[in-house]
C-alpha cells in the first residue's frame, strides 16, 4: 500500500533554487515574519497563507494566473475571497505569470520578473503552484510503474495497471482528492476491501457501497481557512451540467436572506450556492463563501442525499442555515417566514422537561434550548441520527414516543431507542 503523499510542483524557472523560495512548508513553520512577502498561485495554499500572512503584518502580494482565485470552485468564491483579501490590504493580482526569478548569492532581497518584463521585489517568495507525487524513489520502476507518476485506481483504490491485484494507493498519490480527511476515508474503503478479499468474501464495489471511494467523486467536502473562508462539497453547477445533469442553481445572498447572519456580525457578508439536481431532487453540490462558513458544510452532508449519498444528517447550527437557505421548503411549527414559505402541513409542540402537558408555546424565533420539540411530518418516517445537538433539544416524532419516554427525552438529551429525528427540511428552528 503506497500512502506517500505529495509535495510543491515547483516550476522551471532559471535561478530557482538560487533564490530558495518557500513552499506550503516553510511557509507554515517559519519563525519571523518577512516584511514583504510574495505568493505564487491562486489556489487554496496561496489564499490562506495571504490570508495569514497578512495578518502576522507582512505586505502580501498574491499573483494568480487568469483563472483567478480558487478555480476549481464556484467563480463567485474565487471573487468573494479576492475581494476580502484586498480590503485588508493585501495586493491581489489577477492573470500574471512569472517568468523569472533572482536572489544574489542566495541572500537579500529576492526579485521576480513578470510576464511583460515587469518586476516584484519582496523579502521572501512562496510557491503554491500545485502538487506533485511523491512516487519517484520508491521502486516503482521495479514493478513496471513509471517513477514519479500518479497511481491510478479503481474504486477500491486498487492500482489498475497491475493485474493481479496486490498493490493498493491511498491518498495525495492517487490524485483523487488531496485532502488528509479524503485519505482517511480512502483508508477504511481499502482496508474493508482488503480485509474481504483475504477473507474470502465478495467485495461490493457499487456506488456508495462498503468497498467503494464513491465520495471521492461526488462529495468531497472542504473548507479554506482564508478571510473569508470559502467552503464547498460536491459539484459545482458547470460540473454538473457537464455531468449530464439537468440542475436549478439557488444562489442566496447570505447577509439579506438567513436571520442568523445579523446575530453572527452587523454587516454581514457572504454568500450561498446550491446545486440541485432537478430529476432527482437532491444537492449535488453546495458552495458557502463568507465568515464562519466553515460551520457550515456538514449541513449539505446527507439528509436529501448529497449526490446520492445515503448518508446521516448532522446536528449543529448549520442544520438550520441550509433549511433556510432553501427556496420552498418549510420549517417547523411557528417558524419565521423563510423565502415566502409559511409552515402549515405538520404540527409540532414545545415539553419543557418539568411539564405533564406540551406548553403549546409559540415558537417562532426562539432558540429550543431546554425543551423537546415534537415534530410530526405528515408523509415522512422520522430518520435516526445523532441528534441536532443544542443544549436540552432533539427532535422526536411524538406519534412514536410515549409521554413516560417523552418527558424522559426532554430532560436527557442524549437519546435513546424512542428518539428520532426529523427530516432535515424541517429543522429550521434548530438554534
Amino acid at each position: 500500500m503506497i500512502c506517500t503523499g505529495s509535495r510543491t510542483a515547483l516550476p522551471e524557472l532559471a535561478g530557482l533554487d538560487e533564490a530558495r523560495p518557500w513552499t506550503n512548508r516553510q511557509a507554515t513553520d517559519a519563525s519571523t515574519v518577512p516584511g514583504r512577502l510574495a505568493i505564487v498561485g491562486g489556489g487554496g495554499v496561496g489564499v490562506e497563507m495571504a490570508s495569514a500572512w497578512q495578518g502576522l503584518g507582512s505586505a502580501v502580494t498574491l499573483l494568480a494566473q487568469a483563472d483567478g482565485l480558487l478555480s476549481r470552485m464556484e467563480a463567485f468564491a474565487g471573487e468573494l475571497v479576492g475581494r476580502g483579501l484586498a480590503e485588508a490590504g493585501v495586493d491581489v493580482r489577477i492573470g500574471v505569470t512569472v517568468t523569472g526569478i533572482r536572489r544574489p548569492v542566495g541572500t537579500g532581497p529576492v526579485t521576480l520578473t513578470l510576464e511583460g518584463g515587469s518586476e516584484l521585489e519582496a523579502d521572501e517568495v512562496l510557491f503554491a503552484t500545485g502538487r506533485q507525487p511523491l512516487t519517484d524513489d520508491i521502486g516503482l520502476d521495479t514493478v513496471g510503474l513509471v517513477s514519479g507518476s500518479w497511481l491510478e485506481v479503481d474504486d477500491t483504490c486498487m492500482v489498475t495497471a497491475l493485474e493481479d491485484g496486490w498493490l493498493y494507493a491511498l491518498g495525495d498519490v492517487n490524485r483523487h482528492a488531496l485532502l488528509t480527511h479524503q485519505g482517511k476515508y480512502q483508508a477504511r474503503i481499502a482496508g474493508a476491501a482488503i480485509a474481504a478479499r483475504a477473507a474470502g468474501q465478495p467485495v461490493d464495489p457499487a456506488p456508495w457501497g462498503p468497498h467503494a471511494v464513491t465520495a471521492d467523486y461526488y462529495a468531497v467536502p472542504q473548507v479554506f481557512f482564508c478571510d473569508p473562508p470559502a467552503g464547498a462539497v460536491g459539484l459545482t453547477a458547470d460540473q454538473a451540467e457537464r455531468a449530464g445533469h439537468r440542475i436549478r442553481v439557488v444562489d442566496v445572498d447570505l447577509g439579506q436572506a438567513v436571520p442568523g447572519a445579523g446575530l453572527y456580525a452587523d454587516g454581514y457578508t457572504g454568500r450561498a450556492r446550491m446545486v440541485v439536481d432537478e430529476d432527482h431532487g437532491r444537492l449535488l453540490g453546495v458552495t458557502f463563501v463568507g465568515p464562519g462558513v466553515e460551520e457550515l458544510i456538514h449541513s449539505a452532508l446527507g439528509g436529501d442525499r448529497l449526490g446520492g449519498w445515503p448518508g446521516r444528517w448532522p446536528g449543529r447550527a448549520g442544520a438550520a442555515h441550509l433549511a433556510a437557505l432553501l427556496p420552498g421548503q418549510r420549517a417547523g411549527p411557528g417558524a419565521q417566514q423563510l423565502a415566502g414559505e409559511q409552515v402549515e402541513e405538520h404540527q409540532g409542540v414545545l415539553l419543557d422537561a418539568d411539564a405533564d402537558q406540551p406548553t403549546g408555546e409559540d415558537l417562532r424565533g426562539r432558540h429550543v434550548a431546554s425543551g423537546q420539540l415534537h415534530c410530526a411530518v405528515a408523509g415522512h418516517d422520522p430518520v435516526d441520527l445523532d441528534g441536532l445537538g443544542g443544549g436540552m433539544a432533539s427532535w422526536t416524532d411524538p406519534s412514536r414516543t410515549s409521554k413516560r419516554d417523552r418527558r424522559r427525552l426532554a430532560g436527557h438529551p442524549d437519546r435513546s431507542e424512542s428518539s428520532m429525528a426529523c427530516p432535515p427540511r424541517f429543522a429550521a428552528l434548530h438554534p
